[in-house]
């Protein structure tokens, strides 16, 4: 029997405050923003919802009063609110609280509207399982990720084996998350996400050093340094779906947005 796994959609929003972008949009909560006639976050539902290897969706941070979807998967909706890492740490508890807590969980972004459910499966199969980590971060290198979206406003993050950026689709391990040294761990990498150089710093100055003269390797030091960090085990994988990283992040990205989804349609 083919392993299923469920998925995790991140949507809540901080109390008070409301992006740049979602007031462009005329929303309050980015996930609701409309893309050629529909909220962003629909096109991540509809595409979970079609992939074979899902087998429920949870959105953390919405509730049907906010936006109702009609799926074939079990669907449910858990109030949280604050950062996607606050919704991630809410869904975590949610998830381990029941009576059959499951190994592993997805956590697929509400704002990657190119996402398919082809690219789901394709990138639940693509990880190494067998492995049995507390988690898979998949990584996409720049050159793919601008060959299929030129006009990306990406930040890469420059390595011993090349460019790379993080895909919005994350692997792990419920349990393992909410361990404490690893939660306190996380969220001084959340805090410093932006500045590398600054989240290194935190950890390693030797690693902070190999990074600027361009020696800091993505499959050893990388790896190494997370796992340390974090006190627990994971792994990247190297993803060649530019969609898992195309997210509506700028203002300026909207009208772009609109017209690549129109050329998709």
């Amino acid at each position: 029997m083919t392993k299923k796994y469920p998925a995790i959609i991140p949507a809540g929003s901080q109390p008070g405050y409301v992006s740049e972008l979602a007031k462009l949009a005329g929303v309050t909560n980015k996930s609701l923003i409309p893309l050629n006639g529909k909220p962003i976050i629909s096109y991540t539902v509809e595409a979970l919802d079609k992939a074979e290897l899902i087998e429920s969706i949870t959105i953390v941070g919405l509730s049907e009063e906010d936006i109702k979807f009609e799926t074939t998967k079990p669907l449910e909706y858990v109030p949280s609110e604050g950062t996607n890492m606050d919704t991630i740490i809410t869904a975590s508890h949610h998830f381990e609280a029941k009576e059959n807590p499951p190994e592993y969980v997805l956590t697929v972004s509400s704002d990657i509207p190119f996402i398919t459910s082809e690219i789901v499966d394709k990138n639940i199969k693509n990880i190494p399982w067998e492995l049995n980590k507390d988690g898979y971060i998949p990584v996409i290198f720049k050159e793919q990720m601008l060959d299929q979206f030129p006009e990306a406003h990406k930040r890469f993050r420059k390595f011993k084996e090349g460019t790379i950026t993080i895909a919005d689709f994350l692997a792990y391990k419920p349990k393992a998350l909410l361990y404490p040294p690893t939660l306190s761990a996380i969220t001084k990498i959340v805090d410093n996400r932006k500045t590398i150089i600054k989240m290194l710093l935190k950890f390693t100055k030797f690693g902070t050093l190999k990074f600027l003269f361009g020696r800091f390797s993505l499959e050893t030091d990388a790896i190494g340094f997370f796992r340390k960090a974090l006190q627990t085990e994971i792994e990247m994988v190297v993803s060649t779906d530019g969609a898992l990283a195309m997210d509506l992040d700028y203002p300026e990205d909207l009208e772009i947005f609109q017209r690549l989804l129109r050329s998709v349609n």
